[in-house]
C-alpha cells in the first residue's frame, strides 16, 4: 500500500483497441466526405400528405439517361387546394404533367403543380409527371451511373437525406409516409434491377426487361431505391418464429459471388439475434436482402439493404443495417433532428448483437457487450440534437456512437428487465410502428414501462454537450475497535459547466481480505456528500466500476491505494465450458494470469484475449491444462504475474466439467 495524491483514474466503459473495432464504415464516416453540398430541408406543401407513388423508370445507357414517369396519390389536408409543390432536381427536365395536374412552373428545385379544380380537406389528389435527363451527381450518390466489375451497366442510388428529389418528384421529408408503392425499373435485357417490397414479375422483352417491385408497408422517399447491374443473385429463406417463411437475397458483383453463401447463412443469425431481442422482423411479408453497390459502406433501404461489400468479415456493418429495419425503417425519425432515433439504435444493435454472439475473442455475455460499447466511446463535445442544414452535421459520429451510449446509459438506469421490454415495446407500438417518431413518443413508451418520469434522462443526456466530470474524495473514520465498523465520508462534485446530472452510480469499495462492496447511490447535486457505514478499512473506491455511464472520474483522495490489480471479475463461476476473467492493472506492463489448483500447482498460463486502453485484461480460460487436457473438478486459484512479480488475486474459478 502507498498513499494516493492525485491519482486520475478514467473509469470510462471498455474501449476496445483498434485491431477490435469493427470493419466497415457506416455514414458517419462517409458523408462527411462526400457531400458537396448541404442539400436541404424539403420545398414540398404541407398542405398534401402522400398516400402512394408509382414509380415507371427508363435507364439506358450510353449514353446513359432516366426517363420516368412518376403517379402519386395525395390526400389534400386543406380546403380548397388549387396547387401544391413537390421537390424536384433542376438537373432532370420536366416534360408533362396530367391526371389531376393542369400546368406547372419548375425551379429552383421545386415543381409547382396548378390542379385542373379544387379540393377539400380529406380529398383525394393524383397527378403524373414525366420527366427525363441525367441526374446530377452531388458527390454521395443519390442516383449514380456506375460501374460493376469493370461492366459499366450499374445504377446505385443512395437518398438519405436529401436525394430522393435528385431523381424523381416527391415530398421528399421522412415524416411523410405513403402507405405503399410500386417500382418499375426498365433495364437492357440482361441486367437484374433490384428495389424495395417484393417482387411481382420481371416482364422479358426483345432487349429490355420490366423489373416490377411492390411494397405494402408505410415507406419513406430516401428509402426507396435502386440497385442495377449484372449482379449474381443467391435466393434463401429465413423462418421466423412463428413458422412462416420470407425470401432471403444477396445480390452481389460477379466477383464477390463466392462469398455470398456466407454471407446469407450470417444474415440468417444476425436475425435470429435482433428478432428475439425487438419482436418479429417488420416487413416479414415482403423480404429482406443486400444487394452490393458502388459506395463504401451501407444503407438500410427498406427490405433491401445497400452494402459497399459482400464478404464474411463485415458482419457488425450488416447488423447495423438490419437493425435499421426496425429503427430507421419500421421507425423513422420525424425529422433529421431525431436521426439518433435511427443511428443510434443501430448502433446499439451491434453491442446488442456482440453480447449474444461474443466479440474480440471474448465469449458471448456481459463482458464482450462492455468491451463493445467501449469501442463507441464519444468524448467529442456536441449535442445529439443537430442542426439539420448541413449533411455532415446529421450523420456526426456523435448521433451514433453517444446516441447509442444514451441507450446503453439508459439500460443501466433501468436494468435488464424493464428496459429489454421497453425496447421490445417501442419496436412493435402498433401505434408507432410504420410511421414517424420523435424522441418524445420513445420517452413515453419507456416511462410507462419504467414507472418514472425519464424526461430529465433525455434532456441531459441529449440536449447537452459533454458527460459527467465527476471529482470524489473519501476517507474513513473507525467507530471503535469493539464494533470494528468504518464510517466512509463520501464527497462527490460534478465539476462539468452543465448540467448537474441526475444519476444512480455505483459505488465499488474494495477491502484486502473481503469482497467487494457494491453500494448504490443516488447522486444529483453539484456537491454531494454521503456517510456510508463499512465492516472493515477499504484501500480503494471505484465509481461506476462496470462502467454504466460516459463520465470521467478523478480521485483527489489523500487515502490509501492498493498497488497492482484493482478489480478482478469473474464469468461465468462456476462454469463448465470456459469461463472469462477481467484484472484490472493500473501500472505499466502486460499481466499474465496463472491458474493453480488448490495444492498450488500450476495448470495453465494465459495471455490476455483482449486488452483496453483503460487497462482492463481479459482472460478467457477453456478448462484445460497446460498440454490441452481437461482438468479436473474443483476449485482453482488465480495469480496474476507482472514483470516476474506474482500477484495473489482474491477471487477462485469453480471448475465443473
Amino acid at each position: 500500500m502507498k498513499p494516493v495524491t492525485s491519482l486520475l483514474l478514467l473509469l470510462t466503459a471498455i474501449s476496445a483497441l483498434a485491431q477490435n473495432t469493427p470493419p466497415g464504415e457506416h455514414k458517419d464516416g462517409l458523408f462527411p466526405r462526400l457531400a458537396k453540398r448541404a442539400g436541404g430541408q424539403s420545398q414540398a406543401s404541407t398542405t398534401i400528405d402522400a398516400q402512394y407513388y408509382r414509380l415507371e423508370l427508363y435507364i439506358r445507357f450510353n449514353p446513359n439517361r432516366l426517363n420516368g414517369r412518376v403517379t402519386a396519390r395525395f390526400v389534400s389536408r386543406t380546403d380548397n387546394l388549387s396547387s401544391f409543390d413537390l421537390d424536384f432536381s433542376d438537373a432532370l427536365e420536366v416534360n408533362s404533367v396530367g391526371a389531376a395536374a393542369a400546368d406547372f412552373t419548375h425551379k429552383a428545385d421545386r415543381l409547382s403543380l396548378t390542379l385542373k379544380k379544387s379540393y377539400n380537406r380529406g380529398d383525394t389528389v393524383t397527378v403524373s409527371i414525366s420527366y427525363g435527363g441525367v441526374p446530377a451527381a452531388d458527390g454521395f450518390g443519390s442516383f449514380s451511373f456506375d460501374s460493376m466489375d469493370g461492366d459499366p451497366r450499374h445504377v446505385w442510388t443512395l437518398s438519405e437525406p436529401y436525394g430522393a428529389r435528385d431523381w424523381w418528384p416527391c415530398k421528399d421529408y421522412p415524416a411523410d409516409k405513403a402507405d405503399s408503392a410500386d417500382i418499375i425499373i426498365n433495364v437492357p435485357s440482361g441486367l437484374k434491377a433490384v428495389s424495395n417490397g417484393t417482387l411481382r414479375y420481371v416482364l422479358v422483352n426483345d432487349s429490355s426487361d420490366a423489373w416490377h417491385w411492390q411494397v405494402r408497408y408505410p415507406i419513406t422517399t430516401y428509402l426507396i431505391s435502386l440497385a442495377i447491374g449484372p449482379y449474381e443473385h443467391l435466393s434463401g429463406v429465413y423462418t421466423h418464429g412463428d413458422g412462416s417463411v420470407m425470401p432471403l437475397d444477396i445480390y452481389a458483383y460477379p466477383s464477390r459471388a463466392a462469398q455470398m453463401e456466407e454471407v446469407l447463412n450470417q444474415t440468417r443469425d444476425q436475425l435470429d439475434v435482433l428478432s428475439g431481442l425487438f419482436g418479429p422482423y417488420p416487413f416479414k411479408k415482403e423480404k429482406y436482402g443486400l444487394a452490393q453497390f458502388g459506395w463504401g459502406g451501407g444503407m438500410e433501404h427498406q427490405t433491401i439493404t445497400s452494402v459497399g461489400d459482400i464478404r464474411s468479415g463485415l458482419t457488425y456493418l450488416y447488423v447495423h443495417e438490419l437493425g435499421h429495419q426496425w429503427f430507421g425503417d419500421a421507425l423513422t425519425c420525424a425529422s433529421w433532428t431525431d436521426i439518433w432515433l435511427n443511428e443510434g439504435f443501430a448502433t446499439y444493435s451491434e453491442a446488442l448483437y456482440a453480447e449474444q454472439r461474443g466479440f474480440g475473442g471474448l465469449p458471448p455475455g456481459r463482458e464482450a457487450y462492455h468491451a463493445y460499447m467501449g469501442s463507441k466511446l464519444y468524448y467529442s463535445e456536441g449535442t445529439i440534437t443537430r442542426d439539420t442544414s448541413s449533411v455532415g452535421s446529421i450523420f456526426n459520429r456523435i448521433v451514433y456512437n453517444k446516441g447509442a451510449w444514451v441507450l446503453h446509459i439508459l439500460r443501466g438506469v433501468m436494468g435488464d428487465s424493464l428496459f429489454f421490454k421497453a425496447l421490445r415495446r417501442y419496436a412493435q407500438d402498433p401505434e408507432l410502428i410504420y410511421t414517424s417518431v420523435r424522441t418524445r413518443h420513445l420517452r413515453t413508451v419507456f416511462e410507462d414501462v419504467y414507472g418514472q418520469s425519464l424526461e430529465t434522462f433525455f434532456d441531459q443526456w441529449l440536449n447537452y454537450s459533454l458527460y459527467p466530470f465527476y471529482e470524489i474524495k473519501w476517507e474513513t473514520v473507525p467507530e471503535g475497535s469493539a464494533t470494528g465498523l468504518f464510517s466512509l465520508l463520501l464527497t462527490i462534485n460534478q465539476q462539468q459547466q452543465q448540467p448537474v446530472y441526475d444519476m444512480p452510480v455505483t459505488l465499488s469499495v474494495h477491502f484486502i481480505d473481503r469482497p467487494d462492496t457494491l453500494i448504490r447511490l443516488r447522486n444529483n447535486q453539484r456537491r454531494q456528500s454521503y456517510t456510508l457505514m463499512l465492516p472493515a478499512e477499504p484501500v480503494s473506491l471505484e465509481l461506476d466500476p462496470d462502467n454504466w455511464i460516459l463520465k470521467n472520474v478523478r480521485d483527489i483522495s489523500g487515502g490509501v491505494y492498493q498497488a497492482g490489480i484493482s478489480h478482478t471479475t469473474i464469468y461465468p463461476n462456476p462454469f463448465s465450458r470456459q469461463t472469462t476473467i477481467r484484472l484490472r492493472y493500473w501500472d505499466s506492463g502486460k499481466p499474465l494470469l496463472k491458474i493453480h489448483d488448490i495444492r498450488g500447482r500450476l495448470v495453465r498460463t494465459l495471455q490476455p484475449r483482449t486488452s483496453t486502453l483503460f487497462h482492463d485484461y481479459y482472460f478467457v480460460w477453456d478448462g484445460k491444462n497446460e498440454r490441452g487436457i481437461r482438468a479436473a473438478s474443483g476449485m482453482y486459484l488465480l495469480t496474476a504475474a507482472v514483470r516476474g512479480e506474482h500477484i495473489p488475486l482474491r477471487s477462485k474459478a469453480l471448475f465443473i466439467p
